[in-house]
């Protein structure tokens, strides 16, 4: 796919991931009302398990964003038999990442818990989730490879397919499993996640159908592993590194955050959760956008075409605050109508509303960061990524310390430490491409 920086190519392969996340906030939240009718413990215990299982998912994430970027710079320069060696090594990566993760879920269970929280309830309820989540793993990691090699054809269209698939499949077994509906037995926080996994796993049959019907093995020279090399190997891990450091500090720092809000005790957390997942979901337009403009960016040097680059980037731009400025407000204007998904309680619903407003502005800095973030690892430059998420994350972690421990602030106070994160996120990602462009001049003159 030849792609140009203009408004229509960009929401032709934008468009099809914000249908697709957005679907997955909905999932999400369907998902945690779902598990907040169980009781307390039940909700915290989860949430608390989906962070550890989001926290390892952000290590081959780094893997799959990288990933993407090789396939459309590929595409771009239109070596198709390429992709194929590409994507076969990235599996070998997988299956290597896939055993490191196992080893890591059972420190998790085994010792760090304990360190994180202090209810022994709230951990039963993490362990059971986690054990029934360990086995779907490969599913998980497949699945995310398969994302980044169809965002990097540009075949968005699929990761749509897929996600629906998960998101149909895991809310009919949540109804069925969670509560015991057509004569199944109540299995709650166990019923949870043994939906996911197994939506997971038609999503991975879904996918495979679509490479075999489409005729993209012989096209892409696909499943060979005809010869494994190591300095290939290396390389791609080399650059994706600084990608799975960023991805941890983000999902660390975030980590960090809520058992500092554990420690104050009292009903902070629950409401914290439920802002949390509310402020996932109208973020879910920004990554959507950014990891088309990943495809984008990388596939426009490809071509050679340097100078649409940053064209590129600020039309993206002016979508995903679109697209998020829409979310905010019907956020602001409706926020009782989104918080009674959660819980019916009227005091911690008045209690949710200062928070979900605050977030509501870091919510359009955190899309221009996105997006930023997604053009430079298009680029290639994925160091710069790390440097920058470990000045921002930091200031985040620094400052909701201070306004916990120190200042004893209210809980709408300790939130604003996300308009320190995405600000200062936003300045030094910004500042990267005013050097990009400067070098792009000097060796246009050259």
């Amino acid at each position: 796919m030849k792609i140009k920086a203009n408004y229509r190519n960009i929401l032709v392969i934008a468009f099809p991931l914000v249908v697709a996340n957005l679907a997955i906030g909905i999932s999400q939240i369907v998902d945690t009302a779902f598990v907040n009718r169980l009781g307390e413990n039940e909700l915290n215990g989860t949430m608390l398990a989906s962070m550890v299982l989001i926290f390892y998912s952000f290590i081959w994430g780094g893997f799959s964003e990288y990933s993407q970027m090789l396939v459309a710079r590929k595409i771009g320069e239109k070596r198709y038999k390429e992709i194929g060696k590409v994507l076969d090594h990235i599996l070998v990566l997988g299956l290597a990442l896939l055993i490191i993760i196992l080893g890591l879920f059972f420190l998790t269970k085994n010792g760090g818990l304990q360190w994180m929280v202090k209810s022994e309830k709230i951990i039963e309820y993490v362990i059971i989730y986690l054990d029934v989540i360990a086995i779907g793993l490969p599913f998980f990691i497949l699945n995310s490879f398969f994302v980044a090699f169809f965002s990097g054809l540009g075949r968005t269209y699929i990761v749509t397919y897929g996600v629906l698939t998960t998101i149909v499949v895991n809310l009919v077994l949540d109804y069925i499993l969670i509560f015991g509906n057509f004569g199944f037995s109540e299995l709650g926080v166990y019923g949870a996640a043994l939906g996911l996994i197994i939506a997971q796993m038609c999503t991975s049959l879904l996918y495979l159908f679509f490479i075999i019907k489409l005729g993209l093995i012989k096209k892409y020279a696909l499943f060979k592993f005809k010869r494994i090399d190591p300095e290939f190997i290396k390389s791609i891990a080399s650059k994706t590194f600084p990608l799975v450091v960023q991805n941890l500090f983000y999902i660390t720092a975030t980590w960090v955050f809520f058992i500092m809000i554990e420690k104050r005790g009292g009903s902070d957390l629950r409401t914290s959760y439920v802002v949390r997942s509310l402020y996932l979901f109208i973020s879910i337009p920004a990554m959507a956008v950014g990891r088309a403009v990943n495809t984008i960016v990388s596939n426009l040097l490809g071509q050679g075409k340097k100078e649409h680059v940053l064209i590129a980037i600020f039309k993206s731009h002016q979508i995903g605050l679109g697209i998020s400025l829409l979310l905010c407000l019907l956020l602001f204007i409706f926020p009782e109508l989104f918080l009674n998904i959660y819980t019916n309680d009227i005091e911690e619903i008045a209690k949710a509303i200062p928070i979900l407003q605050t977030i509501l502005v870091s919510t359009l800095l955190f899309s221009i960061s996105m997006i930023n973030m997604y053009a430079i690892i298009g680029i290639g430059e994925t160091k710069i990524i790390s440097y920058v998420a470990g000045i921002s994350f930091s200031s985040y972690l620094l400052f909701a310390y201070y306004s916990i421990f120190e200042w004893k602030s209210s809980i709408t106070i300790v939130w604003l430490s996300e308009w320190v994160n995405w600000g200062l996120f936003m300045i030094l990602s910004a500042s990267y491409f005013l050097f990009w462009k400067v070098r792009v001049q000097k060796l246009k003159q050259h």
